[in-house]
């Protein structure tokens, strides 16, 4: 297999064969563009020269002093530089660049359904407040509720139920009572509503 080296001096004895002319520099540059040049460790370039144009400008000058030695002085300054061919392996073709799918456009999601909110239930209405009216052009009189005490004559007599269910009057001042007067047809009522009854009522 044939070393880039090698190939590069095979290609540089070809070109020394024509006679130099104003295109020659053209023709090396257009040579040396086909490999990748570094300098070993030793080697000199001038400033601001890579390594690929300093190699081509050398084997341009030797080129153009046509020594007798040519082909030697070729393969000691070539071999003053690594080197590989750009086509190694073959050229390999400019990579497509890859179409970008398209991406579809995401369906918008629904905004989510709102909560039903329970319809607050009506307050019932307030009963209608009694309209009271005047009786015989003036305001009703309410009944008393409590009656003459016979014994301090206080108006504090109420009607209060004893332990029996029986009805009694008793005084809230003075501690007065007396039984309500039962009905002779009444079976239920008690000996003593009957004999207190009829007899009035005592004091206590």
């Amino acid at each position: 297999m044939t070393t880039a080296r090698e190939k590069l001096f095979n290609e540089m004895c070809a070109l020394a064969e024509e006679p130099v002319a104003d295109g020659s520099a053209d023709k090396v540059r257009s040579m040396m563009a086909s490999y990748r040049v570094q300098t070993k460790p030793g080697t000199e370039i001038p400033d601001g020269v890579t390594a690929r144009d300093a190699l081509g400008d050398l084997l341009l000058d030797i080129w153009k002093a046509s020594p007798a030695d040519a082909a030697d002085q070729f393969n000691d300054t070539i071999g003053r530089f690594r080197m590989q061919t750009k086509q190694a392996g073959g050229a390999k073709k400019p990579r497509k660049p890859r179409a970008k799918k398209k991406e579809e456009p995401k369906a918008a999601m629904p905004p989510p359904a709102p909560i039903p909110v329970p319809a607050a239930k009506p307050k019932p209405a307030p009963p209608p407040t009694p309209r009271i009216e005047p009786v015989a052009g003036g305001p009703r009189k309410r009944g008393r509720t409590r009656s003459e005490c016979p014994k301090c004559h206080s108006n504090g007599v109420v009607l209060a139920h004893s332990y029996a269910g029986d009805e009694y009057f008793s005084c809230i001042y003075c501690g007065w009572q007396a039984f309500k007067p039962a009905d002779e047809n009444d079976p239920t009522a008690s000996l003593a509503v009957r004999l207190l009854g009829q007899s009035g009522g005592g004091e206590s």
